[in-house]
């Protein structure tokens, strides 16, 4: 539905929430009930006939509020929905300006939530303008706000009794303060800065100040190479405190600045190859401390990103979420990809099994909800239902829930086989998953040659072959259960007196990623003389 310039309507959608009792949700908006997602619950913002894309989110306190972008050009509206603990919509809002808009950022606050859209050709000169929007927590409107000769804004933040958003104008970048109760500005700052910033990406609020992270000029200042630049303004004038280059030595562009415990994060998109109609991008994520000293900063990724990424800052340390593609541009999955307070990368984890397509979106952690991701599946756009592009929020991990341990033993008895020709000896290699979830594991064994024959044996059925080239797996393990494989060592006839080492490597499967859990044990086989007759 159309509304005017600040016209908010109500708008019905059907709702798929997982792990969760069905509820009515405010405003005739329906809810039903599906099978839980194995991390926590799912919820599909779906309006029959229509598209969402480009899904936001923000929480506070327990609190989502998801803000996408549905229609088509200038018939494109924002509607936001507010979601509980439990992901169940209490209600939904439509509203936008008569020219269309298009959702850009959220921020979730405990009294309601403000919604920024670009307004598209908003400026008489041809620039897009932008909006705000503010509803408080109950849904009602509280203002909306275009701004036709600020450019294009695409960053949001709030702090105290102003609110600030960030992009750029004519190659310009831009940051302006606003006040948070009726939208009016306060202050504008345009400088580039020292490392030639020309676009602010995304802005989040450090102490008394706000730090912004945009796209600058090459190093040597040629227009092909990008990397990545964040300052410090101060937060009432927008004076820089200090400026300083994320350069991860490529092309480097931004995606978003989080703020935790007084410690900058960010990540972005590197080109691969230095060739930016690739469509191929590996990812960086970096931290800062409040004085803009680099920490740590790391790239990392295999290129397979379509350029959706966007970055969670939880407890432990910075988590990255991207969708990606396959170099055909089929889409294979949203992924999230943790790091350590120290930058070391932990295990990546796959989201979103129920939205095989799902692409764009964001990341979000509240220490109430836990982690969420968002984005749009669009499973069923060329199908039957063509043009029913679905948005959605899940719940990626619970907050307090326990971060999943990895481990992995093997041992292998006894430690020393003697073997003269024409004999076997059996030697039992016990593999223990020592994790706290269940797993498959993956064996690699030994090919010690010299005269000496290993074969490899599971439930009587020969897996050698396997085992050799390190792709036979387990079957599912629970934490703490083991399985054995048998191991069958044999001398050739003529084979000298030798020693020689078996070694077998188990890795845990389902750690992708490095850190990957691995553990590896070693018998020592002798071969004798054989027996004189």
């Amino acid at each position: 539905m159309r509304g005017i310039l600040g016209a908010v309507t109500v708008c019905a959608l059907a709702l798929t929430v997982g792990a969760v009792p069905a509820a009515e949700a405010d405003d005739a908006t329906t809810s039903t009930t599906s099978a839980a997602d194995a991390a926590g619950w799912a919820t599909r913002l779906d309006r029959p006939g229509t598209e969402e894309s480009g899904t936001r989110i923000s929480a506070v306190g327990g609190v989502t509020y998801a803000a996408a972008t549905t229609g088509q050009g200038r018939d494109r509206d924002v509607v936001v929905a507010r979601l509980d603990a439990a992901g169940r919509v209490q209600w939904t809002r439509e509203g936008g300006t008569a020219r269309g808009d298009v959702v850009t950022d959220v921020v979730a606050r405990p009294d309601g939530v403000l919604v920024l859209s670009d307004t598209v050709g908003a400026d008489p000169e041809g620039y897009d303008g932008y909006t705000v929007t503010r509803y408080d927590a109950a849904g009602e409107h509280l203002w909306t706000r275009t701004r036709s000769h600020d450019g294009f804004m695409v960053g949001l933040a709030v702090l105290d009794d102003s609110y600030y958003v960030v992009g750029q104008r004519g190659g310009a970048p831009v940051v302006v303060r606003l006040a948070l109760t009726d939208g009016e500005q306060l202050a504008r700052s345009a400088a580039p800065g020292p490392i030639g910033v020309t676009s602010w990406q995304s802005v989040a609020v450090l102490r008394d100040d706000v730090v912004v992270l945009g796209a600058a000029a090459s190093a040597a200042g040629g227009s092909d190479g990008r990397r990545m630049g964040l300052s410090r303004l101060d937060g009432r004038a927008l004076t820089r405190d200090w400026s300083v280059a994320v350069d991860t030595a490529a092309d480097d562009y931004p995606a978003r600045v989080r703020v935790r415990d007084g410690r900058v994060l960010v990540a972005g998109l590197s080109i691969v190859g230095g060739d930016p109609n690739s469509q191929e991008y590996a990812m960086a994520v970096g931290a800062y401390s409040s004085d803009g000293t680099r920490q740590w900063l790391r790239r990392f990724g295999s290129g397979a990103v379509d350029g959706y990424v966007d970055l969670a800052a939880t407890p432990r340390g910075p988590v990255v979420f991207a969708t990606a593609t396959t170099l055909f541009g089929d889409l294979v999955g949203m992924t999230l990809y943790p790091f350590g307070q120290d930058g070391t990368p932990r295990e990546r984890v796959a989201v979103g099994g129920e939205y095989p397509r799902a692409t764009g979106g964001s990341v979000e952690w509240d220490d109430v909800a836990g982690l969420l991701v968002a984005g749009t599946d669009l499973d069923d756009t060329f199908g039957p239902s063509v043009g029913d592009a679905e948005a959605f929020v899940v719940q990626a991990q619970p907050a307090g829930a326990p971060a999943v341990r990895r481990g992995v033993r093997v041992t292998l008895a006894p430690a020393r086989a003697v073997v003269r020709p024409g004999d076997v000896r059996a030697v039992r290699a016990r593999l223990v998953n020592a994790g706290s979830a269940a797993t498959r594991l993956r064996v690699q064994g030994c090919t010690p040659g010299r005269g000496v024959v290993v074969r490899a044996y599971a439930g009587g059925r020969e897996v050698t072959g396997a085992v050799r080239r390190g792709t036979w797996r387990t079957g599912s393990l629970a934490p703490g259960e083991a399985t054995a494989l048998t191991l069958r060592i044999t001398a050739r006839a003529g084979t000298k007196p030798v020693r020689v080492p078996c070694r077998v490597t188990v890795r845990d499967d389902a750690a992708p990623t490095a850190p990957r859990a691995t553990a590896s044990d070693a018998v020592q086989i002798l071969v004798r003389a054989a027996r004189r007759r």
